[in-house]
């Protein structure tokens, strides 16, 4: 019997070829379109994911105001990783990350490199963090001072096809590192990317017992099970046994006379797969997505799926006068509506499988192109994995199903004896139905071009608004601090040129990472603050 369906489809489909064409390339183009915004959703949910236990895996942030100053940022005093560590057994193990704020250059004979992404890490950053290492011991790469880990890439830029390992490069000015680790480079769905990572052993600043500044990025790994509410409730008068000291130091009050009217300071956990997508903070270890984006992406996927079936249902329906005499004669020698129902739902089930097998090879054709229009690293091969193979089956048969219920009904109920006579049978409920459709359909149709023009208009604000400057004629001359005492014969000497009008210096540029410092006058009063 399903060989007979599947035959008789065939001969249909074939027999129709322009209607089969028409139909193909609209199911076609809503599934390519389906299965992008797919692989960007899995992209943005993967993020951080791929580390052991990640589920256990949280970064502290800190969130409050102190003299009229918001405080919100993943940030933390020094000492707290370690405080934690020691203090609750409901922490594992804690690391702690400094980035670097500018480019460094790194040597290797006579390999010159200028290359960001350069971490400052504890001695546990391979315990906390699942980077794999290819060359060394995850125990023992950053256990001594003036030691780094190379990723793989920058091992081949200063080594080429030496190996780096127990090698020595010059990181900066002199200073003198052993390689004792080749890490993998950094999967793109992590918010962690690097290049180098050094060791806090031997780092001053790394070791300092000061409460009151946060400039570290502090990761810990909870014992499975924990209750985070429980364990985050409890960091408030953790803080204050360590902090409250020095701050009644500073301010000449107890911590509680300080912490009063809008001067709060409070920690949290926010969980290391939650970074990604749920992050707002101005500063961070790299640009984050947003959720709400990501829901926005697939609802736009379903309505444009919808609009491929709608659209697949308006033109079966809008033929039926074709085929209402072969649904006639087929009643007229026995033909159950069920076996119809049957016979219309594996016509468009056929086409369905087809449109997504399609729509599978130009997804992998152009994610290439996508991915350089808009700098993402979207991997159609993990479309061929196993369980989302099978998942684009079902999905395509519940299409073709979904895409083909209204025509099959409406088609296996026409009634032999109209037909034959030539009479209509449609009546004015499905005549309703189809308007109802073609109504939603051009007014989805409508909401989204209307979108699509409110976002290009916004990329335009965006590129060619005017700045307070001209960005054209602004040129910046990077690292220009290293020259010292120079700096300044520098600068005059790029003064003498006639095509330039002005030069000014500044430690960060607009949009750089910033910090602040709390200042008072010499004799202040502290009952003033």
């Amino acid at each position: 019997m399903l060989s007979n369906y599947l035959k008789t489809a065939f001969r249909s489909l074939s027999k129709h070829a322009g209607y089969t064409a028409i139909n193909f390339v609209g199911l076609a183009l809503g599934l390519t379109v389906t299965l992008q915004i797919f692989l960007f959703v899995q992209s943005e949910l993967s993020y951080d994911t791929f580390h052991d236990r990640s589920e256990d895996l949280f970064r502290v942030t800190l969130d409050g105001s102190f003299s009229g100053t918001e405080l919100n940022a993943p940030v933390t005093p020094a000492p707290m990783a370690a405080a934690l560590a020691a203090d609750f057994p409901e922490v594992e193990v804690t690391t702690r990350l400094f980035p670097f704020a500018s480019e460094q250059m790194v040597r290797r004979n006579d390999v010159n490199l200028l290359e960001d992404g350069f971490l400052i890490v504890d001695s546990t950053f391979f315990d906390v963090l699942s980077f794999p290492l290819l060359r060394g011991s995850p125990d023992q790469a950053l256990n001594r001072p003036n030691t780094v880990v190379l990723t793989e890439t920058l091992a081949r830029k200063l080594f080429g096809d030496d190996d780096a390992f127990g090698e020595t490069i010059v990181v900066g000015d002199t200073t003198r590192f052993e390689v004792t680790g080749i890490v993998a480079d950094p999967p793109r769905n992590s918010h962690i990317q690097f290049d180098l990572l050094r060791t806090t052993v031997g780092v001053p600043f790394a070791q300092v017992e000061f409460w009151v500044s946060n400039n570290w990025f502090t990761y810990l790994k909870l014992v499975p099970g924990t209750d985070v509410e429980a364990f985050e409730a409890k960091l408030p008068e953790f803080f204050k046994g360590y902090a409250g000291p020095q701050i009644a130091q500073a301010f000449g009050k107890s911590y509680d006379e300080v912490m009063t009217g809008d001067n709060a300071i409070n920690y949290h956990l926010q969980p290391v797969t939650d970074v990604h997508l749920r992050s707002s903070y101005e500063i961070d270890l790299q640009p984050s997505g947003d959720i709400t984006y990501v829901y926005l992406f697939i609802a736009v996927a379903i309505f444009i799926l919808l609009l491929a079936c709608i659209n697949f249902m308006n033109l079966a329906t809008a033929r039926a006068s074709t085929r209402a005499m072969e649904v006639g004669i087929r009643k007229v020698v026995g033909s159950a509506r069920s076996q119809l129902v049957a016979q219309f739902l594996s016509e468009s089930t056929i086409m369905s499988v087809f449109a997504m097998v399609a729509a599978f090879g130009i997804v992998y054709l152009t994610t290439p192109y996508f991915n350089s229009v808009n700098d993402q690293a979207l991997d159609a091969s993990s479309l061929l994995a196993p369980g989302i193979l099978v998942g684009l089956l079902v999905g395509s048969i519940l299409v073709g199903l979904l895409a083909g219920s209204y025509p099959a009904l409406f088609l296996s109920g026409f009634k032999p004896i109209a037909v034959i006579k030539a009479q209509s049978s449609s009546g004015r409920g499905k005549s309703l139905l189809r308007n109802t459709l073609v109504v939603f359909q051009f007014t989805i149709s409508i909401a989204l071009l209307i979108g699509t023009f409110i976002v290009r208009d916004q990329l335009e604000f965006i590129q060619n608004t005017r700045l307070g400057f001209d960005k054209e004629y602004a040129i910046v001359i990077e690292r220009a601090g290293q020259l010292g005492e120079q700096s300044t014969a520098f600068k005059d000497r790029l003064r003498d040129f006639s095509s330039v009008l002005s030069v000014g210096a500044t430690s960060n540029l607009p949009g750089g990472i910033h910090g602040s410092t709390a200042f008072r006058p010499e004799g202040f009063a502290t009952e003033d603050m």
